[in-house]
């Protein structure tokens, strides 16, 4: 009860070593979060979701393998799925970077500037290049956002893939079923984009939007 931004909750097994993200699992029950913890037990946070965003307890520890991890969590809703899910926000700098997503939680990457690196490791994960021209792999269920720069995404199928202005490289593989959304929002209405697609088959949507701006 009580918890706040400020707050850490650690979750460690002492001399049998630490829980990983993977041990965890989340859920909304009213507006308390409930933690369940592998199949030990559960972390009921009470008014969880009454707290404003800001004020939330959303720093957590967990130890993967030996190196202790310290995650921002974050309930966020997917634009596309409407889903409603705990995320481990990574938030990249303006310079070029490798951000890999660890398995067991989805994950909610921003990359910002630079030529980033982005490795995705589970469906459901959010993997925004941003600015500079970058990489981004995805495996298959994941939701990928680049902008502007010259990006490659590599996806293994059923991705949503959301590009906007630059020349983009987009590469499909595995099991198809794919989104690609080519738009410009009211931020970058002179975007303009030049796209290639690999690997497109007939399960794939090609979806033309200019977002705020209409379609």
């Amino acid at each position: 009860n009580g918890a706040t931004a400020t707050d850490t909750l650690k979750f460690n097994k002492g001399t049998l070593g630490g829980y990983s993200l993977s041990d965890l699992s989340f859920a909304k029950d009213g507006d308390n979060l409930v933690i369940t913890v592998s199949d030990k037990g559960t972390v009921t946070v009470t008014d969880y979701f009454a707290t404003a965003e800001a004020n939330r307890i959303n720093t957590f520890l967990t130890l993967e393998g030996e190196t202790k991890l310290t995650s921002t969590l974050e309930w966020h809703t997917s634009s596309v799925t409407g889903e409603e899910a705990m995320y481990r926000v990574v938030d990249g700098t303006e310079a070029g970077e490798s951000i890999t997503a660890i398995t067991g939680i989805k994950h909610w990457i921003n990359a910002a500037g630079g030529n980033d690196t982005v490795t995705g490791a589970n469906a459901g994960d959010m993997l925004a290049g941003n600015g500079g021209n970058n990489t981004i792999n995805a495996v298959a269920g994941a939701e990928v956002y680049g902008e502007n720069g010259d990006d490659v995404v590599n996806a293994a199928g059923n991705n949503f893939i959301g590009v906007n202005g630059g020349n983009d490289t987009i590469n499909l593989a595995g099991t198809g079923n794919n989104t690609i959304w080519v738009y410009n929002d009211t931020a970058d209405a002179t975007a303009t984009f030049n796209m290639t697609i690999n690997g497109a088959t007939a399960t794939d949507t090609l979806k033309f939007n200019k977002g705020t701006l209409g379609g």
